[in-house]
């Protein structure tokens, strides 16, 4: 973070799929936050997770999770399904208490 607690930069990572495992596809450093969502969402497209991590001065990232992600991880993932619908069941339902 610079010394105003905004960060100095943000990094873009996108990953796919290879032979049922995730494989880091691009590494982007950009910084404009937008412009970090806009990459990482466009990169969505074409990958099967995006996300972007805020960065401090020194490169070090400052945030356990990403400020922004788009896709899934999971090896169950549907896209199709737009991720709703877990493993092995047919229709998403929401959890009770």
């Amino acid at each position: 973070m610079s010394l105003t607690g905004i960060p100095a930069a943000y990094l873009v990572m996108s990953m796919v799929r290879s032979r049922g495992s995730l494989v880091l596809e691009s590494e982007t450093i950009c910084f404009d936050r937008d412009l970090a969502v806009a990459i990482a969402t466009e990169d969505c497209s074409r990958c099967v997770w995006s996300g972007v991590y805020p960065l401090d001065a020194a490169g070090r990232c400052v945030a356990g999770s990403p400020i922004f992600c788009m896709g899934s991880l999971s090896a169950e993932f549907r896209p199709e399904l737009d991720g709703t619908v877990a493993a092995g069941l047919r229709e998403a339902s929401p959890s009770a208490p």
